[in-house]
């Protein structure tokens, strides 16, 4: 049985919310041209792709595309340097805590990149222990990635470890690690996986998604370990920061300090589209989806130049944002695909304007003035 997204040409259906982190980057494109802070993204990502130091925050209310537009910088940077590193972590609601934070950044480190890098440390420091000490300066860090690079019989206490888990004594004892891993212990831990790996690739960069979901304690703690990376490499490392908030300003809330806030050398505002910039926005996501055999007169199908505005103009102004576009569209193409419908015009859009999620509709009186 065929998907209802088929109807209208689609291999996926290009409307649905997913982690962007995730999204292949065949369906990733950039598609906020209208955007006043367009030319500081491409100047950053010209100067990571020169291996400069430097370092970009990004900020806009929630379904603004801050983490979306994230993957496409990866994509950007990965499409120059195939053998560049993304360090990826986020903070949560649900756990909005230095210990979320790391966990996460381990945990991508090692789905995506440390079998790659502990290769090369292999190469690099051979297979006695001792060396591998020398190498890192720091002995737990090195006895726990050595015990995970051989996937011996100590690998699983060392990945919990690493991961910051609670480890009993004896079981540390057992793999002759010393110290548990405090805050503290994390930062450092953290700042050597970062130290080596720019020494052992080409460009590193980090992504810390919604760094403001975070206590005024926590954001000073991070904002100073964050810094002092920044302030440690000249060349070969990058930090991209985002953040939901309305004005940049407000990340200072958090408690981040200004030392922080001042560091950054780029700024991205992820505005709402603009009236006459939705249409080419949906024309381009949908290329990324559509089946390559599928003809069409116009990649805005299955809307048109009118419906897809009649729809921007049913949103509240503030909400115009590319997960609420995509949202409000697919449940009208959907619907317009049971009914058989190809072409979606204004009338219909605003027939079924209860389609539209109730959260970013317009009142009435609204849509009446």
């Amino acid at each position: 049985m065929s998907e209802w997204f088929e109807f209208y040409g689609f291999k996926r259906n290009p409307y649905e919310r997913k982690e962007p982190m995730d999204i292949p980057f065949e369906f990733v494109k950039w598609n906020r041209d209208d955007l006043k802070d367009k030319w500081q993204l491409d100047r950053f990502i010209e100067d990571v792709l020169k291996g400069r130091s430097v370092s970009l925050r990004v900020f806009g209310p929630s379904g603004a595309g801050k983490t979306w537009l994230l993957r496409y910088i990866e994509k950007r940077i990965k499409q120059e340097n195939k053998e560049a590193l993304i360090f990826y972590t986020k903070l949560t609601r649900v756990e909005p805590t230095f210990e979320a934070f790391y966990r996460n950044f381990i945990e991508n480190f090692k789905e995506h990149y440390l079998e790659r890098f502990l290769n090369v440390v292999v190469n690099r420091a051979g297979l006695s222990i001792n060396k591998w000490e020398e190498y890192f300066e720091d002995p737990d860090l090195a006895k726990a990635l050595y015990h995970i690079a051989h996937k011996d019989e100590h690998r699983l206490v060392s990945e919990r470890w690493l991961l910051g888990e609670n480890v009993s004594f004896s079981m540390l004892k057992s793999v002759e690690i010393v110290s548990s891993l405090s805050n503290y212990r994390k930062v450092e831990v953290l700042k050597s996986i970062i130290r080596k790996s720019v020494e052992i690739f080409p460009l590193c960069v980090l992504f810390v998604d919604e760094i403001g979901l975070v206590t005024p304690s926590v954001g000073r703690a991070l904002g100073g370990a964050l810094k002092e990376l920044l302030d440690e490499f000249y060349e070969k490392f990058s930090l991209v920061s985002t953040y939901t908030a309305t004005i940049s300003d407000q990340l200072i809330d958090r408690g981040y300090d200004l030392h922080f806030y001042r560091r950054f050398d780029y700024e991205v505002e992820l505005s709402p589209i603009n009236r006459d910039y939705v249409a080419d926005f949906l024309r381009i996501h949908h290329t990324c989806y559509r089946k390559k055999e599928v003809e069409v007169s116009d990649e805005l199908l299955p809307f048109t130049e009118d419906s897809i505005k009649k729809l921007y103009d049913l949103i509240v102004p503030e909400n115009c944002h590319p997960g609420s576009i995509l949202k409000a569209a697919g449940n009208l193409a959907r619907e317009a695909s049971y009914m058989k419908i190809k072409q979606i015009d204004a009338a219909f859009v605003e027939k079924n304007a209860n389609r539209i999620p109730r959260e970013l509709l317009k009142s009435s009186a609204e849509i009446l003035s």
